[in-house]
């Protein structure tokens, strides 16, 4: 049977969420977490979102995007990234099988208010928000053994 197909209007911000099968860690050493963030950028340029924020996590991602009506829609987006980041990982440790969990969550946030919870008031290099800061480790549930990386 089908899946629903998920609403995503364009020009709206979106908290995504994407984790690894049955929580397993998606990110091994520095050079998958550089990988997947030069797939983010890749992706950028293709389908023009703004990224206002995201964590990297050692099973899961964060992202905070905002879709434009010059860009692609949410769902192409996310399975460009999704996908080229798992046949990267999966030909670098020779894994088969299910990589992702699920499809990835998108929670649709006030662009206001929303990202002030989410992103903090303090600008951040490289990306689009003034106000938007990293995502601190004590709004975040999980495990994280790496450093959070900057998108730049």
């Amino acid at each position: 049977m089908p899946r629903t197909a998920r609403i995503a209007p364009q020009e709206f911000v979106y908290h995504i969420l994407t984790r690894g099968n049955n929580k397993q860690d998606v990110f091994k050493d520095d050079e998958d977490f550089l990988k997947y963030i030069d797939i983010i950028k890749k992706y950028k340029e293709k389908y023009l979102f703004k990224l206002y924020h995201y964590v990297l996590m050692t099973n899961h991602v964060h992202l905070v995007m905002e879709t434009t009506e010059a860009g692609g829609e949410l769902a192409q987006i996310m399975k460009g990234i999704n996908l080229s980041y798992a046949q990267h990982y999966k030909k670098k440790y020779k894994y088969t099988g299910h990589f992702w969990q699920d499809r990835f969550k998108s929670i649709i946030i006030s662009k206001d208010f929303g990202l002030r919870q989410l992103c903090g008031t303090k600008s951040c290099p490289g990306v689009d928000s003034q106000r938007a800061q990293r995502i601190s480790l004590e709004q975040l549930r999980g495990k994280c053994l790496r450093q959070e990386r900057r998108f730049g």
